[in-house]
């Protein structure tokens, strides 16, 4: 039976707030696949470029090469976490910018305090036309959408799907 598959893994060394050097990340690796994983999308948090698409992918190489030099049996797949900004959507359609495995679901994040910005539903829209699938990282944490839960029907009826709010909280 196959195992499971995490679309949002922050496990990339020295990349952003996951682990800070190979052999850490080598070790959530094991950890991941003892938990029955076998397979992970790298999704560090890109904001504005940064980090960029070839660095991503260097350190998803640099990884699976040593968990396969270990006989580790997990599967490193490219992404990001991309923090909604003005130029996300020409990003993604420039290469500055990974979706989930290069496929055509991307994972967005909103911002936690601030209010959402008024591009917001302009930006859906426009993903949702150029055949995008929008994800939204972690939606309970962002203030705005717990103090008007309707605005979590508005972004469904916008095209955006959801990660299992139970599992997160």
């Amino acid at each position: 039976m196959p195992g499971y598959i995490d679309l949002h893994t922050h496990i990339l060394h020295d990349i952003d707030d996951g682990p800070r050097t190979l052999n850490e990340a080598v070790m959530l690796a094991r950890g991941l696949v003892d938990a029955g994983y076998e397979a992970v999308v790298a999704t560090p948090h890109a904001c504005e470029g940064s980090p960029t698409p070839p660095l991503i992918k260097e350190r998803v190489s640099e990884l699976q090469q040593e968990l396969n030099r270990q006989q580790i049996t997990l599967k490193i797949l490219p992404g990001s976490e991309l923090h909604i900004e003005p130029q996300t959507v020409k990003r993604l359609n420039v290469t500055e910018a990974l979706t989930l495995n290069g496929s055509r679901y991307l994972l967005l994040e909103l911002p936690f305090f601030q209010p959402l910005p008024v591009y917001l539903m302009p930006m859906l829209h426009t993903l949702k036309t150029e055949g995008y699938q929008t994800i939204i990282a972690h939606p309970e944490r962002v203030l705005a959408l717990q103090n008007d839960p309707q605005l979590l029907y508005t972004l469904h009826e916008a095209g955006v799907i959801y990660p299992r709010l139970w599992e997160a909280v």
